[in-house]
């Protein structure tokens, strides 16, 4: 995928339609106003189609137009504007929401799915905030790095955090876990990571960011199991990495 074609993207992901998007990124790419005409003239598309996105992105204020000899040309308003515009927005909508449907109340217990390092972030983070007395984590250097913000809180708390890593941790550590921190017994999977809370609830991940394995439990056997994989025997442990 080209940059042009991740900017898109991106440009649809804040709310723009897909030609709204290329007609912004086009008059970005200008130096001085510009007619409908030379802009579908540019993206090979038809001017119908170009002035429909262009009337949508001057009624949500997205470009400025100026009425003269020869038609309509058009500005964008910078990014940086917009961008200042779309977070005023998105903060506000957030504040409304979080203001109609209240807190979170207390974690999910039993045992839920998902999919992505971000999942697994989400819910261990859920979970992480209710704990009284340990917090274990098996980590791989890439999805803990998702973690990193609330482990700070526990400390002040008073809650014992352990780290152990599942990998050969980086030559300047990950940034996350506390040194010293042993490494367990490689897994034969792709970046695995679990965070054990009291001894009672277990959310780990398996695989790539996008596409990760994610599990959330209190099933005893489950909790069990990965325990026994987090705080195995001494003889069972690899070496000792600095973190």
């Amino acid at each position: 995928m080209s940059v042009h074609d991740t900017l898109v993207q991106e440009l649809q992901a804040l709310g723009l339609g897909g030609l709204e998007a290329r007609v912004y990124l086009a008059l970005m790419e200008t130096d001085r106003p510009v007619t409908g005409y030379q802009i579908a003239k540019v993206l090979g598309v038809a001017r119908a189609n170009v002035y429909d996105a262009l009337r949508g992105l001057y009624e949500a204020g997205v470009v400025w137009q100026r009425r003269e000899e020869g038609g309509a040309h058009y500005r964008p308003l910078p990014f940086e504007q917009l961008a200042f515009r779309l977070r005023n927005d998105l903060e506000a909508r957030i504040a409304r929401l979080m203001a109609e449907l209240g807190p979170s109340g207390a974690a999910a217990s039993g045992t839920w799915q998902a999919t992505g390092w971000q999942a697994f972030a989400d819910q261990a983070n859920a979970q992480v905030a209710n704990a009284a007395k340990e917090v274990i984590i098996g980590a791989s250097p890439l999805p803990v790095q998702l973690l990193k913000g609330v482990f700070p809180s526990l400390t002040l708390r008073g809650v014992r955090l352990r780290f152990h890593c599942w990998s050969q941790c980086p030559p300047l550590g990950c940034g996350v876990c506390q040194p010293p921190t042993p490494r367990l017994t490689p897994l034969p999977i792709e970046q695995p990571s679990a965070v054990l809370i009291d001894g009672r609830h277990v959310v780990m991940t398996t695989g790539p960011e996008r596409r990760a394995n994610v599990v959330s439990t209190d099933d005893p056997i489950v909790v069990a199991g990965v325990h026994s994989l987090l705080d195995p025997p001494d003889r069972t442990r690899g070496g000792m990495d600095g973190a």
